[in-house]
């Protein structure tokens, strides 16, 4: 059951993926926008953790990061990864994030 914070405006409690607004989607992984039923907030919702390639490089989620790896010691590179992701109905990955 949630719960309501001091100033009356914030709720904690889980999130309905009924209430999905909008995905944005980054290689395998997704960012979710997900309306609360309570306040009706949009929470930012990220399906993969993420880490950072270098010190100051951008932050790559580690999914995408892994399907990368795997492919590559599968021996195949992004456009076979591509047509197994295709196969399985799973959205492809750009040749961008594949580099990344």
């Amino acid at each position: 059951m949630p719960t309501i914070k001091k100033n009356n405006t914030q709720y904690t409690g889980p999130l309905s993926l009924n209430n999905i607004i909008k995905e944005d989607m980054v290689g395998v992984a997704s960012i979710l926008y997900i309306k609360c039923n309570l306040c009706g907030k949009i929470n930012k919702v990220k399906t993969s953790s993420e880490h950072r390639s270098g010190q100051r490089g951008r932050l790559t989620f580690n999914i995408n990061s892994r399907a990368v790896l795997g492919s590559l010691q599968a021996g195949i590179g992004n456009t076979h990864l591509n047509n197994l992701f295709a196969t399985m109905n799973v959205p492809t990955m750009n040749n961008r994030t594949f580099k990344s």
